[in-house]
């Protein structure tokens, strides 16, 4: 499935998997389609925008223990790549998401938006949320060619996707108190998203408002809207705009300022990182460890793997037997 954001950008899906906790993987398990839950709870709701108190769903109920194992590096890709291999080209960079662009803040909150995500894609309305929730998500396998200076370097990485449309295409799932209406969304919140949703090659994020509903706890679906991708830098400046013209009506706002983020700036850290990589990593039997420099601004800090850095030192190993285990299976493809 094509899914390119844009020229020099062009990100395709090239397979899915599953993970358990102990990183093994189950090639081709493909996320959970939405079952049009959002259409018919949008059609409730009112010209205020939410639906009536009595048809609010509970998020807070059942409680979803999340006690998947946290991914340190990029463990589960590499198994996929030793079973499936790398594709049609082999990447010059394997990494995860989250270079490129967290759990949930606290037990509740990640309660509520598994209770979220299983409202919009369970198959039946009797359907139980797993009991190993937290282990049942589903990865898929994306390859980004960035083009600069003249040149194309390919990046594999996975990403998790909470949902497929009817389509086929990646959707993003959030429940967030106040939704798009919190201050937050869009003043610090939607550039992480965005890039979120760049990375993994989705159409549209479904955002669900959960407010307070009176005599009850936090934790009430209210509101469904849909975000599509290429609205959100627009309603970003809009929301901006907003506050602008509250401010010269001397109207009292918070204190927080926008982050300022655009595409193309975030675009360049990206292509920055690469030219430091090859400045920096020529010697193909050097493992070098890239770490964010405290500067900010897209630097990074590269040094030599120290042998006492036992993390590492674990981390490269099953990197070398994941590259052997894929040779072997993959004998006609070149190693370099």
């Amino acid at each position: 499935m094509a899914t390119g954001m844009s020229k020099d950008f062009n990100i395709t899906n090239v397979g899915y998997y599953k993970r358990d906790n102990e990183m093994n993987v189950t090639v081709d398990a493909r996320p959970s389609h939405l079952n049009g839950n959002h259409i018919q709870f949008q059609e409730l709701q009112t010209s205020e925008g939410y639906v009536p108190k009595d048809q609010c769903i509970n998020l807070a109920e059942p409680e979803v223990i999340d006690n998947g194992n946290i991914e340190n590096y990029f463990e589960s890709l590499l198994n996929y790549i030793s079973i499936k291999g790398f594709g049609k080209e082999k990447p010059l960079f394997v990494t995860n998401k989250s270079f490129m662009g967290k759990r949930a803040s606290d037990a509740l909150a990640y309660t509520h938006g598994a209770n979220y995500a299983h409202y919009l894609t369970k198959t039946s309305d009797d359907e139980k949320i797993p009991e190993d929730y937290a282990k049942s998500g589903c990865k898929a396998v994306m390859k980004c060619d960035v083009s600069f200076d003249d040149k194309k370097e390919i990046v594999l990485y996975s990403a998790e996707i909470d949902a497929l449309d009817e389509l086929n295409q990646h959707i993003e799932l959030k429940a967030i108190v106040h939704g798009t209406d919190n201050e937050w969304f869009w003043k610090s919140s939607i550039c992480t998203f965005y890039w979120k949703m760049f990375f993994g090659g989705c159409s549209m994020m479904l955002v669900g408002d959960k407010r307070k509903v009176p005599g009850t706890g936090l934790g009430y679906l209210c509101k469904i809207e849909e975000l599509k991708i290429g609205e959100i830098i627009e309603k970003t400046e809009k929301a901006k705009q907003n506050e602008k013209q509250e401010r010269d009506n001397l109207v009292p706002t918070r204190g927080k300022p926008f982050e300022e983020w655009s595409l193309e700036e975030g675009k360049e850290r990206v292509r920055h990182f690469f030219r430091q990589v090859e400045r920096v990593c020529r010697d193909s039997d050097v493992c070098i460890l890239a770490e964010t420099d405290q500067r900010g601004d897209g630097f990074w800090n590269f040094e030599p793997v120290n042998e006492q850095n036992e993390t590492i030192q674990e981390f490269v190993k099953l990197v070398k037997t994941k590259m052997d285990e894929w040779k072997t299976n993959f004998p006609d493809k070149p190693s370099n």
